[in-house]
């Protein structure tokens, strides 16, 4: 399995995520919309649930598990829920 990314995409209208030429020109540039949390290069993240928008700013609860893609004989896959609070812009 390849390695997930986290990333956003944003619209101003609704209709603009229905577009096939919108997906295919964010993820040409993937990268730019890429959010890191992985601390290692052998870490994995995945998206707990959608994004809440608060008075601070966009909760994002995700998954991070520590070792998923190996990294050493004694190291054991640590799975974790953490959480980050995103810019409203």
């Amino acid at each position: 399995m390849p390695p997930s990314k986290i990333a956003v995409a944003q619209v101003d209208k609704i209709e603009e995520l229905w577009r096939p030429q919108f997906w295919e020109e964010w993820y040409a540039k993937i990268d730019e919309h890429s959010l890191i949390f992985k601390r290692l290069p052998t870490d994995h993240v995945e998206i707990g649930a959608q994004p809440i928008k608060t008075s601070h700013g966009w909760l994002l609860i995700y998954s991070h598990i520590q070792n998923y893609f190996g990294g050493g004989d004694n190291l054991k896959r640590i799975f974790g829920i953490e959480a980050v609070l995103l810019d409203l812009k």
